[in-house]
């Protein structure tokens, strides 16, 4: 199984990463070395389903926290992988030994560490929500448009790439459930707090 195989049939198993359209990633027959970009939620779990992948290797990891950082460098050791490290994606892309990139930072920050990686010539895979509006996600087809056939940049959207949702979906239009005029869809989760502070300073700026 070469590079332009080893992603075609592998499906994130549980997760919103999945990853075989980028079965046509350009380069020699080796793995396909992986940066993940943020990972205090969302990202780790990329981090743990990409080590088990075959043909993929995590080769750096980028994070502004320092503690977080610290943590999953000292897991991926202990099962003899070793990263490099960065706090600035900037820096990361400047790393002609990553061929891919994961985005699993904070949600408006998606869309710019996407653009400045694809320009970097690194294919993506950027979590949901893939912008934090109409314009930069209009900027961000743009982008992918003119690489097309070089590089893949995909969306994070289970939605997309579950056999179960694609089943259902060609159950409807089969026509099964007659003609389709209104779907609705309702999202309930628990959030964690976010904490607050113990009292308003008294002093007024000047």
């Amino acid at each position: 199984m070469n590079r332009r195989d080893v992603l075609r049939s592998t499906v994130y198993a549980g997760t919103a990463l999945a990853l075989p359209t980028w079965a046509n990633a350009a380069g020699s027959n080796g793995d396909i070395r992986i940066a993940v970009i943020g990972f205090k939620g969302r990202g780790s779990g990329h981090i743990g389903s990409l080590s088990k992948i075959k043909g993929v290797r995590i080769v750096a990891l980028c994070d502004v926290d320092s503690e977080v950082m610290d943590k999953h460098v000292a897991n991926l050791k202990k099962n003899n992988v070793e990263v490099k490290s960065y706090t600035d994606y900037r820096k990361l892309l400047e790393d002609k030994d990553i061929d891919a990139v994961t985005i699993a930072t904070p949600n408006h920050t998606h869309t710019v560490i996407a653009l400045a990686a694809l320009a970097a010539g690194k294919h993506v895979y950027v979590e949901k929500p893939v912008s934090h509006n109409i314009h930069e996600g209009a900027a961000l087809v743009k982008a992918a448009s003119k690489v097309e056939g070089k590089l893949i940049l995909q969306h994070g959207m289970q939605r997309r790439s579950d056999l179960g949702w694609a089943a259902a979906e060609e159950y409807l239009k089969s026509g099964a459930l007659g003609k389709t005029l209104l779907s609705r869809g309702v999202n309930y989760k628990a959030r964690k707090s976010i904490g607050k502070v113990s009292g308003l300073s008294s002093r007024r700026p000047r």
